[in-house]
């Protein structure tokens, strides 16, 4: 068997570290599988960023940065949370859609948000487009 893809046990990346996806999404572009989720710590419960890996196989994962990292101010600021992040792609444009769940650090300020980017491959991070206030 070539490659095998374990459940249950750390995957690691080019640099032998972690991948650290916490709740990511797998998204399939050209024949690359990526995976968005989670930049976690064991010192942080706050939002750092969404960390995006790539791999040919599922088994082979290569870190490629943060897709879209803590922003200076606002709902994914210092002291927030980002989580539960999903993306899709337009079938027609090709576009890809980030959607993102944000709150306080209590719960208790939600928020829904938005976030684009014209290509996976990109150097730089999905743009966010904006947030929406959820009703409790």
């Amino acid at each position: 068997m070539a490659n095998i893809i374990k459940n249950g046990v750390p995957w690691y990346d080019q640099h032998n570290d972690p991948v650290n996806a916490h709740a990511g999404c797998l998204i399939k572009v050209n024949n690359k599988f990526y995976l968005i989720g989670e930049y976690k710590t064991d010192k942080e419960n706050h939002f750092i960023g969404f960390s995006k890996y790539s791999s040919p196989d599922l088994s082979n994962w290569t870190y490629e940065g943060l897709a879209f990292p803590l922003q200076k101010s606002g709902i994914l600021g210092p002291n927030r949370i980002g989580e539960r992040v999903k993306v899709m792609q337009v079938p027609h444009s090709k576009r890809l859609i980030m959607l993102i769940h944000a709150d306080d650090t209590h719960y208790m300020d939600p928020y829904i948000g938005v976030a684009v980017s014209d290509d996976i491959n990109c150097q730089g991070q999905f743009k966010n487009v904006g947030f929406r206030q959820k009703e409790m």
